[in-house]
């Protein structure tokens, strides 16, 4: 990270920067990019991640806190569906890592196991039968899952990194992204491994219905958007044309993603039109400085951190925007 800033999220409506003072700025991605406004009500944390109307972060013990609003347990404190402030999730030990999607979160504990709550209509919190209506609000450990480091949660799947440099996926399956060959059944709670030669993963990202990781290449697999016939679906990891020297990757819900490579991004919009994944092709985005330190993909808007603290937002194919009201 970079002096001014720890760390960057984007989310469905909007996004949010969290300062190594520990202040915390958010600002809307619906649209034009919105002016940044300070809340002083949330308190110092290492680590934020955006939902569609909720908001969980890091703080410096290893709570995870919850606030905003859901009606399916995303806040992790039950059957409550508003909560105002930061609100520290009942976890049993001290997490490590934190992710969030549009109605479901998850947390790596310092002893390698994930818990996950909120929704579970796609057996994304890896377990229960799923379907329209399930949900939980208590956290609970995500079965078939130990060492993990990292945890990446989409509105469908859910995939962890464990210390090996493995990758574990569990949830929807019916674009195959969970990257172990055509789609059998629509969910799997038992999580799997992605199918070839995936090892010495580092980084992992997931979209709606996809997945990619850098390891010696980087390999994306699933349906990248959401194309009208449904038939375009890449169901094992297979590499693409982008940096595998990037050292971060992340993904939005409709195809679009973004690497970061020694302070430099390239990006991909993904065309409905064209073949994938020989389509994707990672270009830099155009009038963006190469002093980049984080991105972050969300559902309308990437939105890149530069060393200066100073973080520029952009739709797919559009141009970089400078977000005001940053300190």
């Amino acid at each position: 990270r970079c002096a001014a800033a720890r760390d960057l999220a984007v989310g469905s409506l909007s996004a949010a920067l969290l300062t190594e003072e520990g202040a915390y700025y958010e600002w809307s991605v619906l649209g034009e990019v919105g002016e940044a406004r300070r809340d002083p009500d949330v308190p110092p944390a290492v680590r934020i991640a955006i939902g569609r109307e909720h908001r969980c972060l890091l703080d410096g013990a290893g709570r995870v806190l919850c606030w905003g609003r859901s009606t399916v347990g995303a806040l992790g404190q039950g059957a409550q569906t508003l909560i105002e402030r930061a609100t520290p999730v009942p976890l049993p030990s001290h997490a490590v890592d934190l992710s969030v999607s549009t109605q479901t979160s998850c947390a790596v504990l310092d002893d390698g196991v994930v818990y996950c709550w909120g929704s579970n209509r796609y057996r994304q919190l890896g377990r229960g039968d799923g379907g329209e209506g399930s949900q939980s609000g208590d956290p609970a450990p995500v079965e078939g899952v130990a060492r993990a480091v990292r945890v990446a949660a989409s509105p469908t799947h859910t995939c962890a990194l464990i210390a090996t440099g493995e990758v574990l996926c569990w949830g929807a399956h019916r674009h195959s992204q969970l990257g172990d060959g055509p789609h059998t059944t629509s969910f799997g709670t038992t999580p799997v491994s992605p199918a070839g030669d995936l090892l010495r993963v580092f980084q992992i990202g997931v979209g709606l219905e996809w997945s990619c990781v850098i390891a010696s290449s980087v390999y994306c697999w699933g349906e990248p958007a959401s194309a009208p016939h449904r038939a375009l679906y890449v169901p094992l990891p297979t590499v693409i044309d982008a940096p595998a020297s990037a050292e971060r990757v992340s993904l939005g819900d409709e195809g679009h993603a973004c690497f970061l490579d020694d302070g430099a991004v390239l990006c991909f919009a993904y065309d409905a039109a064209d073949p994938f994944p020989t389509s994707a092709r990672a270009i830099r985005v155009p009038d963006l400085a190469d002093d980049v330190v984080d991105i972050e993909v969300g559902q309308a808007r990437a939105c890149a951190l530069h060393a200066s603290g100073a973080v520029d937002c952009w739709a797919p194919n559009g141009a970089p925007e400078r977000v005001l009201g940053l300190p």
